[in-house]
């Protein structure tokens, strides 16, 4: 069974770091090789295993710890605002990993759905691609809930200094990078059916050689059949 021990997250760090310190991204591909040498890694690492051990646990760069009540009022804003459950977005803007927020959210989904049921009979949330909560009111509430819940179940938040506060991601700095966000999933959505538009046309465009190929294949077979039988004498 797998298991990261202090001297496998060191050599990990040990790697990354001279890659960074080389003017180089690491490449967790090429350091998973590295690792899959040394005597501590009793199993086989992939570069996207160790790329999610260190983004997880040992980037310097992400804030670490139990979430503060403004943080988790801006995690329910943002999941209103763009398309919901989108990890690594809501990690980026509050400085924190995708597996941080997706943990978040399982630990405060069930007293927001309680809550939302309560004051509303509904048991969804999602209207479309967006949470939605009927209303600023009902908003307010469940947030209300959802705090006390959280804060019960995590009462000591993280004191890391660059956590975000309302001064630093305020309202509309929220709502601007929400609209950012859904252009770029826009966008996204719009390419990939273009690449499937693309895709299929060129599948057809295959299918239609292909079909040309095995006509003019039977054309030649006939020609030698009637050839090698003496019907025909102009080959």
């Amino acid at each position: 069974m797998s298991k990261w021990t202090p001297e496998c997250d060191g050599h990990l760090l040990a790697l990354v770091t001279g890659f960074t310190e080389n003017g180089q991204n690491p490449a967790f591909t090429a350091i998973a090789e590295h690792l899959n040498k040394m005597p501590c890694f009793t199993w086989t690492v992939t570069g996207k295993s160790v790329n999610a051990r260190y983004k997880d646990y040992l980037d310097p760069s992400v804030i670490r710890g139990n979430m503060t009540q403004f943080e988790i009022e801006a995690f329910l804003s943002i999941q209103t605002l763009v398309r919901p459950n989108n990890w690594a977005f809501i990690g980026g803007v509050l400085g924190r990993t995708a597996n941080d927020c997706k943990t978040a959210w399982g630990s405060v989904k069930k007293p927001l759905l309680a809550t939302l049921e309560s004051l509303t009979g509904r048991t969804e949330l999602t209207v479309g691609e967006k949470y939605d909560f009927g209303s600023q009111d009902v908003m307010a509430k469940c947030s209300q809930a959802v705090l006390k819940s959280y804060m019960k179940k995590h009462p000591t938040p993280s004191n890391d200094p660059r956590i975000r506060t309302p001064s630093s991601l305020t309202k509309e700095t929220i709502a601007s990078l929400a609209r950012e966000q859904n252009l770029k999933n826009a966008k996204a959505k719009k390419n990939t059916a273009k690449k499937k538009v693309c895709g299929e046309k060129t599948a057809e465009r295959a299918s239609k050689r292909a079909k040309k190929t095995e006509n003019a294949q039977a054309v030649l077979d006939v020609i030698m059949t009637s050839k090698a039988e003496g019907k025909l004498s102009i080959i």
